[in-house]
């Protein structure tokens, strides 16, 4: 009986997410180490399952050659440097690693193992600085890459780990469990993932805003230069806005910014500045016959299904739904 190991549907998943950030995005330009990690991602999945899967162990010799590129490219798919010349430092630790595996093979489990602990450390230090920090990430996706980011950052980790415990087997006991050892660690890393999905969503669920009175006065002025730019230079259509973007334009502290707009609104920044684009999108979808596929990308969405997910958010209809009711309730 053809058997399909979970590898495969890890990879079909990584492989779906490449497609749906080339067909979302209106550019794929600076998805390209996203798109590169996620590629090999799938590589690795498809490897690791025919091997054990199928018993095809001439891939071994494959397999860490290309797991050795997964720590690297997870940390440049979220720094994204916007040159090569950043990102080729990266490259050493592979050269490296090339050279000792084809001179000695016998620790290169361990050092795969010490190079993902390395690269989770730098990922958690991402983390701890801000994902609005990060240059390239747009209102609205915060949250998800976030979630990306804690997903790859636990992934990696226990990928690590598992590497540490297969170095520990071949030096002990030959590899005699290896393939016990990689089964189970597959099972235990979906089992993980999704744990860490539902955790996740629910901590975003049940946190509330901490709101200080004198804090909410003293904030005042910054909230009305954000209102000013926003409502009179609609700053807000810019496709490419972001926290850092906007402290800079205001030449404030990003801190000041998002909690200025946290407190008297009560509201995330993403929402808020959302919430302003879909305020111009029922304007033009009310008063025109623009295309919404146009008006998406013109009130400063970048892809079809956050503009429909916002748009629902909050008016509770689809926008086709919402202009056919406006626009016969104006004749």
């Amino acid at each position: 009986m053809l058997m399909i190991p979970i590898s495969y549907l890890i990879s079909l998943t990584a492989l779906a997410s490449v497609i749906y950030i080339i067909t979302q995005y209106r550019s794929s330009e600076g998805q390209f180490w996203l798109i590169l990690f996620l590629l090999t991602v799938a590589s690795i999945n498809v490897i690791i399952g025919t091997r054990f899967g199928y018993g095809i162990e001439f891939l071994g010799r494959i397999q860490p050659l290309v797991a050795i590129l997964i720590p690297p490219l997870s940390y440049l798919a979220f720094k994204r440097p916007k040159t090569f010349e950043r990102a080729w430092l990266h490259g050493i630790p592979i050269l490296i690693f090339s050279c000792i595996y084809f001179y000695n093979q016998n620790y290169i489990d361990m050092i795969i193992g010490i190079s993902g602990i390395i690269y989770s450390c730098m990922l958690i230090y991402l983390g701890i600085n801000g994902i609005q920090k990060l240059t390239w990430v747009k209102f609205g996706d915060n949250n998800r890459i976030l979630f990306l980011l804690i997903a790859v950052i636990i992934t990696l980790s226990f990928s690590s780990i598992t590497d540490g415990i297969i170095f520990l087997d071949f030096f002990f006991h030959d590899g005699e469990n290896l393939k016990n050892i990689v089964v189970t660690a597959s099972i235990l890393g979906v089992v993980l993932g999704i744990s860490s999905l539902f955790f996740f969503h629910f901590y975003k669920q049940n946190q509330t805003p901490n709101i200080d009175g004198d804090e909410a006065h003293a904030l005042q002025g910054t909230y009305d230069k954000i209102e000013q730019l926003m409502r009179e230079k609609k700053f807000f259509l810019n496709p490419d806005l972001n926290l850092i973007r906007l402290a800079k334009r205001l030449s404030l502290p990003s801190r000041e910014v998002s909690r200025a707009v946290n407190i008297h609104t009560n509201q995330s920044l993403s929402n808020y500045v959302n919430n302003l684009r879909i305020e111009e999108a029922q304007k033009m979808l009310k008063n025109s016959n623009t295309p919404i596929t146009q008006i998406i990308y013109a009130c400063g969405f970048n892809t079809k299904s956050n503009f429909n997910r916002e748009f629902q958010r909050v008016t509770g209809k689809t926008p086709s739904d919402w202009r056919k009711a406006n626009q016969m309730g104006k004749s």
